[in-house]
């Protein structure tokens, strides 16, 4: 595989087989992460991203986010601003 990049991280292709060179590559930390077979992708303006992705760039907990896939939420419903009830609780927006 020769030298590691500066900033990637060594990835396999196919996770059911070993760390040979045919089945490896260089990608950064999040390319490796959407690659675990426990990442849930979800499409978002037509690219298939990490939930956890996008949790974390629109400043949600990612609980929050993968609650509102569970219940059947796509696009930019994943990610809507919570509001506030009158009460000052946070409620998820329908």
């Amino acid at each position: 595989m020769g030298e590691r990049p500066e900033g990637k991280e060594l990835d396999r292709i196919d996770n059911a087989k070993g760390y040979e060179p045919g089945n490896c590559r260089w990608v950064t930390r999040v390319e490796n992460i959407a690659n675990r077979t426990n990442t849930i992708m979800v499409e978002f303006e037509g690219r298939d991203v990490p939930l956890s992705w996008l949790a974390r760039e629109y400043g949600l907990r990612y609980h929050t986010v993968r609650l509102r896939y569970v219940k059947g939420k796509r696009g930019m419903e994943l990610v809507e601003p919570l509001q506030s009830s009158a009460g000052g609780r946070l409620i998820l927006k329908d």
